[in-house]
């Protein structure tokens, strides 16, 4: 991928309140204290050969800032229903899979779903947020149990690309990124 143009910024009309990305100050926040994501768009704004694993509630697989970005298994969707048609040991997982209920259908959490949106949002497509890096894939792998210290369990998928995993501890609220 080429670099964006120097001092690219999205269109996304809610850019301005993300200040995690470039605080001016709104929202009462501190001028400065950001990850000064600008500049790191002068970079690279995302790869959709980078799959990023969102370990935390669902992602709404259907929002119209991260459709375009979710990660789809083509072996399971175009599969026979109720056929493990990859051999993964996961049925049906044709947008990820929930570890907590352990099946296919990722209920949608509010917390996920922005966590998902902040990673990897459809950016300059002037409608909601922008992600930091917008052309990541997301891979939704719902965990409400996770206790401190304990490390995610690993979608075992035939991924085709970079997986990195964003996940949470529920109750140290830690955040933690791998990548494998």
């Amino acid at each position: 991928n080429a670099p964006p143009p120097l001092d690219w910024t999205p269109n996304d009309p809610s850019l301005g309140l993300q200040w995690h990305y470039h605080n001016t100050g709104q929202e009462g926040g501190t001028s400065g204290l950001d990850i000064d994501l600008l500049k790191a768009w002068n970079i690279e704004t995302g790869n959709s050969n980078v799959i990023v694993s969102i370990h935390d509630g669902g992602v709404q697989h259907t929002h119209p800032d991260l459709i375009g970005n979710r990660w789809i298994n083509t072996a399971e969707y175009y599969g026979t229903a109720g056929v493990d048609d990859d051999s993964n040991g996961y049925i049906d997982d044709y947008y990820g899979w929930d570890f907590y209920n352990d099946n296919n259908s990722i209920e949608a959490s509010s917390h996920g779903t922005h966590v998902a949106g902040t990673v990897a949002a459809e950016s300059n497509n002037g409608a909601g947020v922008a992600g930091g890096a917008g052309g990541q894939t997301v891979l939704p792998q719902q965990r409400e149990d996770m206790a401190p210290g304990e490390q995610p369990v690993e979608q075992r998928l035939h991924l085709g690309g970079d997986l990195v995993g964003v996940h949470r501890r529920c109750q140290d609220q830690h955040v933690a990124i791998d990548h494998r």
